[in-house]
């Protein structure tokens, strides 16, 4: 079984994997890597000919595993390229209420995109939701994240904190302001 292919054939099916095809996926594997363990006899002896099944049996092991990992390092790239969309839509935001109106005309506009950021907040909550949700699929399995992917979830799930106060800030420059 060539990995890069069948794990290339996973990740382009139609309709995309979801979490719940990863965790299908990975379940089904450690099954039949348990299974391995347990049913699989190191050494068969027929009457005149004694079988050593541990290569094969290692080999089965180890070419599981190999697909449990490439399974789960497709995910953990998922989830980071979602979070990194996750972090510049928050910092677009954080970038358009930051902003200084000069003008009336300015000032106007900043207010109503306040007005409706909640809906944009309410969709990067979500999909940060979705992202949590896959790591903590990929923990159930005992991966382990890389320090860069850990630190920019941490980054990510900070972010509507950040928002939040710059949007109380803008609240009350904009009433400083009209007054």
């Amino acid at each position: 079984v060539e990995i890069d292919g069948l794990i290339e054939s996973f990740r382009k099916r139609s309709p995309p994997p979801t979490q719940e095809d990863y965790d299908n996926a990975l379940e089904r594997l450690f099954r039949d890597m348990d299974r391995i363990r347990g049913r699989t006899l190191n050494s068969v002896k027929f009457e005149l000919i004694h079988v050593e099944c541990d290569g094969i049996k290692n080999s089965l092991l180890r070419k599981a595993m190999e697909i449990v990992i490439a399974l789960q390092d497709l995910l953990a790239t998922q989830l980071n390229d979602e979070n990194n969309r996750i972090i510049q839509r928050y910092k677009e935001i954080h970038r358009r209420i930051g902003v200084e109106p000069s003008t009336p005309e300015d000032l106007q506009r900043l207010k109503e995109y306040i007005d409706n950021v909640g809906e944009e907040m309410s969709e990067l909550a979500d999909a940060f939701q979705h992202v949590s949700a896959g790591n903590e699929l990929l923990h159930k399995y005992q991966y382990t994240t890389e320090g860069d992917d850990f630190e920019q979830y941490w980054t990510a799930y900070e972010w509507p904190k950040k928002v939040t106060q710059v949007l109380e800030d803008s609240d009350f420059k904009y009433r400083e302001y009209r007054n």
